[in-house]
């Protein structure tokens, strides 16, 4: 039976959990140097909000996970933002758009092509007229700069002095210039049902998508994760077998990547990509050395555990993020007497750090929708139409007011086709469409919302409202309605 000694804690993987990744070894950098060119910005590059849609729709329709990695790198999706969008917030502040309220002030998902923004405008104007003083909530539209909605992630525009700041404190995690901070619980009280006690720890991670040409204005996308308790042996076993069915195949990318740690001391890692679609399963392993077909613990920094769908390339739903923090050093076994076989090999088989031999930190991700669509201000969720105004985005069939909501779903239907931008689809979770079945008059149903209502699970809070695509002309139009110029 092998026996281990005392763990013995490792200063980088402990500066890990709490800041970057560090290296006993590697080159420092330059502290009085510039942090922008310490840590080197990608350049945004512009692209439409039509051109962002259809490029993003055509990685999906790839299917396979190593040709959507391959197609968003070599396309520079990540690094593309449209600015042809509009941020519906300051529409609805200053009452453009009265009548409808946000669900949120955290995600920021508030940004839509013109004419979805004069639709909704418009729409609300005729609602009112007929319901006075009712109200709908908005949930996410898209995101500033289009582009995919991960899962976990909440992209944001920077700019001013929190801009200067985060470029001063960013760090090379995995080749891409990060700031990772470890808070509290406390620190998010606007969103206090969201965490456990006041002192839970949240590791807080801002990566710099990209600056604009005038270097005024970064994009960037940050996610939080909740501390987990310590893995239990159970857990820490199922984490090995998981691992064992993910690279059994494949990787869907594997690639040399630098970190560094606080005081910017860089070291050389290897992020590789594995992908089990029969599973729906995927990971991101974090070595300093390629990975073979087997892992070996001592060499292993992180693992990114995940959830997989086809249909949302380069997201990670559920993800837990196993951080390495100690890896015990194995007693050698006592000599064996030596045999001619022995004596003649010429290389002695390794044996591999066992799994055993590593305790881990672990940091579950904060829950924010990842979303097939919603990726260039063509669809907005919206609440359902609620009696007293009360539980918008509530599961709550009985708080539903189904003949002002249906009222709504005409309206909006209507409005749409008279601006030439009709609606393409209204998505309902199938236990609305029978409350609709069982509350609406017969009539109901030969109307033309009726037919564009598409059953999508989840959709039991909200309705999920999309237009067709405005021509380059309509979103001008549309444009100069709402702002007169």
């Amino acid at each position: 039976m092998r026996a281990w000694p005392r763990l013995s804690n490792r200063p980088w993987a402990a500066a890990f959990a709490v800041s970057m990744l560090t290296a006993s070894a590697g080159h420092a950098a330059d502290p009085k140097r510039d942090p922008a060119e310490r840590v080197p910005l990608p350049r945004l590059e512009v692209t439409t909000a039509h051109e962002s849609q259809a490029a993003w729709m055509a990685v999906k329709g790839l299917g396979s996970g190593a040709k959507q990695a391959d197609a968003v790198e070599k396309r520079r999706l990540l690094r593309k933002a449209c600015e042809d969008l509009v941020d519906l917030r300051p529409l609805v502040d200053g009452g453009v758009m009265a009548g409808f309220d946000f669900r949120d002030n955290v995600r920021g998902r508030s940004w839509s092509r013109p004419t979805l923004a004069l639709v909704l405008s418009e729409a609300m104007k005729r609602f009112r007229a007929e319901l006075p003083g009712r109200a709908l909530s908005i949930g996410d539209v898209s995101q500033p700069g289009c582009g995919q909605i991960f899962h976990g992630v909440i992209v944001q525009e920077l700019s001013g002095e929190a801009a200067t700041k985060l470029v001063a404190s960013a760090r090379l995690e995995l080749s891409e210039p990060t700031l990772t901070e470890v808070k509290r619980a406390k620190d998010f009280p606007w969103e206090s049902d969201r965490f456990g006690p006041p002192e839970e720890r949240v590791l807080v991670t801002t990566r710099i998508l990209g600056k604009s040409a005038d270097g005024a204005r970064l994009r960037t996308a940050r996610t939080r994760h909740r501390e987990l308790a310590a893995p239990s042996t159970d857990e820490v076993k199922a984490l090995e077998v998981a691992l064992a069915g993910l690279t059994r195949g494949a990787p869907a990318s594997s690639k040399k990547v630098e970190s560094e740690d606080g005081a910017g001391v860089r070291e050389v890692l290897w992020a590789t990509h594995f992908i089990a679609p029969e599973s729906k399963r995927q990971a991101l392993i974090v070595t300093r050395q390629k990975p073979g077909r087997r892992l070996e613990w001592a060499d292993v920094v992180e693992v990114r555990l995940a959830s997989w769908q086809d249909k949302k390339p380069l997201s990670f739903p559920d993800e837990v993020r196993w951080v390495v923090r100690t890896v015990a050093t194995p007693v050698a076994p006592a000599p064996a007497i030596a045999t001619t076989r022995a004596r003649n090999a010429k290389k002695v088989a390794k044996v591999p750090t066992p799994i055993e031999a590593v305790t881990f930190e672990r940091w579950g991700l904060l829950y924010e929708a990842g979303h097939i669509t919603h990726l260039s201000g063509i669809d907005v969720d919206l609440s359902y139409v609620t009696l007293g105004d009360q539980r918008h985005f509530a599961v709550d069939l009985a708080a539903m007011d189904v003949p002002a909501t249906w009222r709504w779903l005409e309206i909006v239907e209507e409005t749409a086709r008279g601006l030439g931008t009709p609606v393409d689809a209204i998505l309902v979770d199938a236990k609305i469409k029978r409350h609709f079945e069982q509350n609406l008059p017969k009539q109901a149903r030969q109307s033309k919302p009726w037919h564009l209502l598409a059953i999508v699970g989840g959709h039991d809070a909200h309705h999920h409202l999309r237009i067709v695509e405005g021509t380059a002309a309509q979103e001008k139009a549309a444009r100069k309605r709402l702002f007169g110029k």
